[in-house]
């Protein structure tokens, strides 16, 4: 049994609830995308008390690592693979315990578990055994976008709706004393053009990266969320990337998607598009290229994450 507790003497983040407006415009589109935030929290604070209550999380064990890995790791539904990205070839290495889909996924390279969140709106996380274990008994959203970042921070949000996008930020650094703690949560205005997941690009600033698809015309934008001022804005327009014949029906309800992203230490973002297959490379520095790699299998419902510390080569271009 492994019981980590938020002591009153010890550190904790302590979050304003007061709600503020930004409006930012991107200057690869014509559109304004305004950001409704719930709270904004402030760098964590010092407090003391001498109320003796303790707060804890309980976890039946602590999970096997999984590998720091040159391959991406990659969910459909509950099953679970290892991806060569470069290639497109993936290999089954097992079943999420439970039979719950996952989505959101990030894996942490403080404690090597993938973090997530299933079907159920649960926040999980799970090791080498595919067993996850909830964070908190209380469901959030269903996010279907995740990630955790260099410094061991869970980012999710849920792009999917049609009304607004929200987003959780969760303290997973084991050494944190506060692990667990939910840092802020808020909600944007839906995405011009929708992203299903993205990716901490190491060397790229402290964003989030994502690639948006307009489904009407197939071009793609490559999409930044400021961990800073938790603002989402395109960056770039790649334009057509060879994808207008793979158009879903829109009767069947699909959308042409990159379900699955992933980030190399050398700086690019990988990305996987649901309803094709195909798998690209992208710059997320000007002059902001991308590069059609290998048409990899179809699926509507998968996620991706990878080791952002891994530092072999993820194929030769």
């Amino acid at each position: 049994m492994t019981t980590t507790s938020f002591s009153s003497s010890v550190p904790i983040v302590i979050a304003p609830t007061t709600t503020t407006t930004t409006t930012t415009t991107s200057s690869s589109s014509s559109s304004t995308i305004t950001s409704r935030i719930i709270y904004t929290p402030p760098p964590p604070s010092q407090i003391s008390t001498s109320v003796s209550s303790t707060t804890s999380i309980t976890f039946p064990s602590q999970p096997a690592r999984l590998s720091c890995a040159r391959q991406g790791y990659l969910v459909q539904n509950f099953n679970w693979f290892v991806v060569e990205i470069a290639t497109g070839n993936t290999v089954q290495n097992g079943t999420i315990q439970g039979g719950v889909p996952m989505q959101a996924m990030g894996y942490n390279r403080c404690d090597g578990l993938i973090y997530a969140t299933d079907q159920e709106a649960h926040l999980v996380r799970f090791g080498l055994d595919l067993t996850p274990q909830r964070l908190y008994e209380q469901t959030f959203f269903r996010y279907q976008t995740g990630e955790v970042d260099n410094d061991c921070q869970y980012w999710a949000i849920r792009t999917a709706d049609n009304d607004v996008a929200r987003w959780i930020h969760v303290d997973v650094n084991p050494a944190s004393p506060v692990y667990g703690s939910i840092v802020g949560q808020g909600e944007l205005a839906v995405p011009q053009y929708f992203y299903a997941d993205w990716a901490y690009v190491p060397g790229a600033g402290s964003y989030l990266w994502s690639v948006g698809i307009d489904q009407p015309t197939a071009n793609a934008y490559l999409y930044r969320f400021d961990q800073a001022t938790l603002t989402s804005v395109i960056v770039a327009s790649f334009g057509d990337i060879g994808l207008v014949d793979s158009q879903p029906d829109p009767a069947s309800g699909y959308r042409l998607n990159f379900g699955a992203v992933y980030a190399s230490a050398d700086g690019y973002l990988y990305g996987s598009e649901n309803i094709s297959g195909n798998i690209y490379r992208f710059t997320v520095t000007a002059p902001y290229n991308w590069q059609f790699l290998v048409r990899g299998p179809g699926t509507v419902q998968n996620d991706g994450a990878r080791c952002i510390d891994n530092t072999e080569a993820i194929g030769t271009y």
